[in-house]
């Protein structure tokens, strides 16, 4: 397991597939998921901010917007983001990358006339557990790996994973992708790919649900996508519903999230859908009927932004 991200060679595909596979290959099916949903939706609703992360609990939560690059500028909406958590009483922090000291470095975001952040500070590269055997499908891995490496810059991917397992808190969940409308509504987008339980629902995990209900109580929309399976099958994975015709049609679907629609009584998921299989999740379920379809997947849209306003109630 890595000490430190010397010992990565980012240079190196081999190098940059093995970090990869520190994950299990549904986690890595997830962000071919994300990439999916920004290239059929996310990119009708240009701009969309992705890299954010929050932690911690009701009691206090922390925003962190990860920097893939020293070189990729802050824009206008990350500010507006960062001025609404601030106002909710929300630490910001913005980790970046240094290339040439190969180190996470981070520095806290502040409202003063002369200086808007803090000094930045080492992050701690924290020890990663080990996978549980099993954990990681080779065959599956391959194919979300092989899709990634065609479609995104593998590098910002691995570095991605490298601050989200080396250097977040346990207890931390991806903020997908915010949208921040004309008028300063912001809208936070959260992307999965499943198929319903035996029982008709799908599942949240109880802490997101909770950090969900804190930011609707605090005007941000939060909008759950699935990009939907045709079929329950431990076989089918984000990218067989791309690329396998015997997949498809298939939709992405939706609901506005709202903690009422919740089914509140906590469950412990499966070993196998856990993060790294070492610790208990407790989950609720929420009906598959609470969900609408949004589009087809392939199938072109020119009505998405007016069909998402709508979702989030902005326009009748």
């Amino acid at each position: 397991m890595l000490s430190s991200c010397s010992d990565v060679d980012f240079n190196d595909i081999a190098s940059l597939r093995s970090i990869l596979t520190d994950d299990k290959h549904t986690r890595i099916e997830g962000l071919c998921s994300e990439h999916l949903f920004m290239e059929e939706i996310g990119s009708l609703l240009n701009p969309i901010v992705s890299d954010y992360w929050m932690s911690g609990n009701y009691h206090q939560y922390y925003l962190t917007r990860f920097v893939t690059d020293t070189q990729n500028r802050l824009t206008e909406n990350d500010f507006s983001i960062f001025e609404k958590f601030r106002t909710m009483n929300i630490p910001v922090r913005i980790v970046y990358y240094d290339e040439s000291r190969k180190i996470f470095l981070e520095t806290f975001y502040k409202k003063d006339k002369h200086k808007k952040y803090t000094k930045p500070t080492e992050c701690e590269f924290k020890p990663l557990q080990e996978l549980k055997d099993g954990y990681c499908d080779e065959e599956r891995f391959n194919k979300a790996f092989e899709f990634l490496l065609s479609r995104q810059n593998i590098k910002s991917v691995v570095l991605r994973r490298l601050f989200a397992n080396h250097i977040m808190d346990n207890y931390s969940w991806d903020l997908d992708g915010f949208h921040i409308t004309k008028n300063k509504q912001i809208i936070l987008f959260e992307i999965k790919h499943k198929f319903p339980a035996a029982n008709d629902t799908f599942g949240i995990n109880v802490g997101q649900a909770n950090m969900f209900r804190h930011l609707t109580k605090n005007n941000i929309k939060v909008i759950h996508t699935i990009l939907l399976k045709p079929r329950e099958s431990e076989d089918i994975s984000a990218i067989d519903l791309v690329t396998d015709s015997r997949y498809r049609p298939t939709s992405w679907i939706y609901t506005l999230f709202d903690y009422s629609k919740l089914i509140l009584v906590e469950k412990a998921a499966p070993e196998k859908t856990q993060l790294r299989g070492e610790k208990t999740i407790k989950y609720y379920e929420i009906k598959r009927d609470r969900f609408k379809n949004l589009k087809i997947l392939g199938i072109p849209s020119t009505s998405i932004q007016e069909d998402i306003y709508r979702i989030a109630e902005l326009i009748q």
